[in-house]
Formats: structure tokens, sequence, C-alpha cells
């Protein structure tokens, strides 16, 4: 799908999408765009097969995208080369969409705010 010049990704209930991320030694957080007039879309995030944060969009931020980072637990991604994260939708329910995803170390994320 394709939103407002931006390639997103959605999936109903009974299915799922993932991406394929390139890992770094250290501590790492996930970023997840989305767009902030969505609502009632439940969710599961998981990197390999563990779930990492349950999201729900509610009219977070009207008429922007925005950003959530979901801190990963450094037993998820040690000594790894890549991890898988999948989102999966609850019953009834829509996973995204997702308008990108990316992995940096949590140094990075540090800098950045301030």
């Amino acid at each position: 799908m394709t939103y407002r010049g931006r390639n997103g990704r959605d999936a109903r209930s009974g299915g799922y999408f993932e991406f394929t991320l390139q890992t770094k030694p250290g501590l790492l957080v996930l970023m997840a765009t989305y767009w902030g007039d969505e609502r009632g879309n439940d969710f599961d995030i998981l990197v390999d097969n563990v779930l990492i944060a349950s999201q729900q969009l509610k009219n977070d931020k009207p008429g922007k995208f925005f950003d959530v980072e979901y801190p990963l637990p450094e037993a998820l991604t040690k000594d790894k080369s890549k991890i898988r994260v999948r989102f999966v939708p609850h019953t009834h329910s829509t996973a995204g969409p997702v308008f990108g995803v990316r992995l940096f170390t949590a140094k990075a994320a540090v800098e950045s705010a301030s």
C-alpha cells in the first residue's frame, strides 16, 4: 500500500507481515513508523517469535506520521547477525499499517534525543 507518498504494509486478522533486519553488537532499539490517524488497530510485535510489544493505534498524532521505539532485550540479539520482526494482528483487527521499520543501537537513540 502507498499512503501520502510512503509505502506501507498491513495485515488483517489471521495474517501477518515480517521483516528480516541486520543486527549490530550492543543494545538495540526497534523503531516503527505509523500514520497518526489510525485507530482501533491492535497487534503484537515479535522478534524471532518472542513477543516484545503489543501496540494499539488510537489516533495518536492526527495528520502526521509518528515513530514508536521498542527497546529490545539484549538476549534477543546477542551473537545474531539478523533478526526476524513479525507484526501479527489481534483477532478481528489489523496490524499496522507500518510505514517503516528501523533497527539501531540504543546509544544512537540517546544521541538523537539530545
